[in-house]
């Protein structure tokens, strides 16, 4: 069938449409395609970027929880403790550190009051710490003691500064807390040494100043009993003037005899030493001892069998016991109560003692060691550390040197001397003398300077002191002897060297001006090596004799003041 024009057209168009239908579907289909594989790119670009982030946030948490649990770790474990308080000083958090500090678990710590741990005595530094923290709102420092639940109080340093609850709590105190107890126990030991270092000081000052009053004395006190002997020895038996001065000569005698106990205080004193038995010297004085006590208290001996020997001045630790026990004695006053007398061998390792007054200098070794302690009242420090100045008591007036002859002997003995004492408890004083390793000598040392009566010669006499040259050039003379004299060192040099070939015996002062006596010694050996020179003084001669060799010393000491006889036979004694 033939299709009419029209109808040919139509079916064209048709096919033209159908055409164009598919191409444009077709056109869709690629445009959608491409459309939707860029949405899809970006799609797997952002979730790449998403897991990259995911990833970056899982390591970041990760490193959180590290720093946190740092962070913890340093809070809870650092070398001081920290706290949180409210402005009334109540704990809201706290590390284990002051946890272990206080003794405390950290649980029940929290919620308590600061202040409930401190020692009560330091309170009140607390109080006035927190109180000018909160009006200055500024770092503020104190130290106190905090109570551990154990082992007692320690030393802290804290500090604390302020801060705003961020949590809008009000005030929070943020404090550290610092253990200084071992800086507060160095800071003790060295005020201690410092204290030992000024007692020691005042107590060498107080040994010049004695020494030196003690010297002139000697020389003055030697003028007075000299010319009393010279005066009695002209007075007829019968005279009146004889009593008035035998008078004068006991009063100086006495003198003489204070002057003695200044220089053992000053630790330049005369002893006359030998290896003695400390208990048998306290046992011989049993019975004067009980008679120096009141009847109310009991004396008791504690004393070790076989002591070794100390060398030492029988005489001067008789003193030193006596002196031990009035004082002890007069600790217990009118009450019933004990002194014991303890004696021990005892080491020393060279350290200082606790309230030592004469270690310095002393070595180490085996030491004989005397306690003598009562159940007295006990004393305070500061009466402690005044006990051994002259003259120093508790009582109404001093009535001597006491407790500081003590000292100067221990300390002419190379001994150590301690003092412990609890008011209420009593006082423990602590002798120790070096132990000798030589037997007990049972006899006394004989006394010096018998003589040769009726030997003369030419004596030298040097002494810048006026009134001791005249005596003695007075008593020598009238003995027999031709005396020359000379006011210092230099001259008596000088006269030596003029009349070196008729002088017998030289007689030296220690202590002269532009020469003393031990320069004009070593001057006038260099002259000659035989003649006799005799060194006077009224320090002692062990102390003096620290200035010579063993095989180039004075042939002679005397000690000041001697009497005239003494004197005259002593220089007779080693005239050849």
């Amino acid at each position: 069938m033939e299709m009419t024009t029209p109808d040919y057209l139509k079916d064209l168009r048709r096919r033209a449409e159908a055409v164009s239908s598919r191409e444009v579907e077709q056109d869709i289909e690629r445009m959608s395609v491409v459309e939707i594989q860029g949405p899809v790119h970006e799609l797997r670009t952002h979730q790449i970027e998403l897991e990259l982030q995911n990833e970056e946030l899982r390591k970041a948490q990760e490193e959180l929880v590290v720093v946190r649990d740092e962070l913890a770790s340093l809070f809870d474990r650092a070398p001081v403790g920290y706290l949180s308080l409210n402005e009334k000083g109540t704990i809201l958090k706290a590390n284990l550190t002051i946890s272990e500090m206080l003794g405390v678990d950290r649980a029940l710590l929290v919620k308590q009051p600061f202040s409930a741990f401190i020692v009560p005595d330091d309170q009140d530094i607390y109080y006035l710490h927190r109180k000018t923290l909160l009006e200055s709102r500024e770092k503020q420092t104190c130290e106190l003691r905090l109570h551990h639940a154990e082992t007692g109080s320690q030393w802290v340093r804290i500090v604390c500064l302020c801060a705003e609850d961020p949590d809008g709590g009000g005030i929070r105190l943020r404090a550290t807390v610092s253990d200084i107890s071992e800086l507060k126990e160095a800071e003790q030991q060295r005020k201690a040494i410092e204290s030992q270092m000024h007692e020691a000081q005042k107590l060498e000052s107080l040994g010049v100043m004695a020494g030196g009053i003690a010297h002139d004395f000697n020389n003055l006190l030697m003028a007075v009993l000299g010319n009393v002997d010279l005066a009695l020895d002209d007075l007829s038996p019968v005279s009146p003037a004889r009593e008035s001065m035998e008078l004068v000569r006991t009063a100086a005698k006495r003198a003489a005899e204070l002057s003695r106990q200044m220089l053992i205080y000053s630790g330049r004193g005369s002893f006359i030493k030998q290896p003695i038995d400390l208990n048998e010297v306290v046992v011989e004085m049993t019975h004067l001892l009980e008679s120096v006590i009141s009847k109310k208290i009991v004396l008791k001996f504690n004393l070790a069998r076989g002591l070794p020997a100390i060398e030492a001045d029988a005489t001067e630790i008789r003193q030193v016991v006596l002196n031990l026990i009035t004082n002890a004695s007069e600790a217990i006053d009118q009450d019933a109560g004990t002194i014991t007398l303890t004696t021990v061998v005892s080491g020393y390792n060279g350290g200082s003692l606790t309230g030592d007054h004469a270690a310095k200098g002393s070595a180490e070794g085996k030491y004989i060691r005397l306690d003598v302690t009562d159940s007295g009242c006990g004393m305070a420090e500061e009466t402690r550390q005044k006990i051994f100045d002259p003259f120093f008591t508790t009582k109404f007036t001093g009535r001597g040197l006491g407790l500081a002859a003590v000292h100067g002997i221990v300390r002419g003995h190379n001994g150590l001397l301690q003092v412990t004492s609890t008011i209420g408890r009593g006082t423990t004083f602590t002798v120790l003398f070096p132990s000798s390793p030589l037997p007990v000598m049972k006899t006394p040392l004989d006394e010096p300077g018998d003589g040769i009566p009726g030997r003369v010669g030419v004596v030298l006499v040097a002494d810048d002191e006026r009134t001791v040259r005249t005596l003695m050039e007075t008593t020598l003379a009238r003995a027999g002897f031709e005396v020359l004299t000379a006011r210092d060192g230099q001259e008596a040099v000088d006269l030596f060297r003029e009349e070196q070939h008729r002088i017998d015996v030289v007689l030296l002062d220690l202590t002269m001006p532009h020469l003393s006596g031990v320069d004009a010694f070593h001057q006038i050996r260099q002259i000659s090596t035989d003649v006799p020179v005799l060194l006077a003084s009224g320090y002692n001669e062990e102390k003096v004799k620290e200035n010579f060799t063993d095989d180039h010393r004075p042939t002679r000491y005397i000690r000041k003041p001697c009497r005239p006889i003494v004197l005259v036979r002593i220089v007779q004694s080693v005239m050849k």
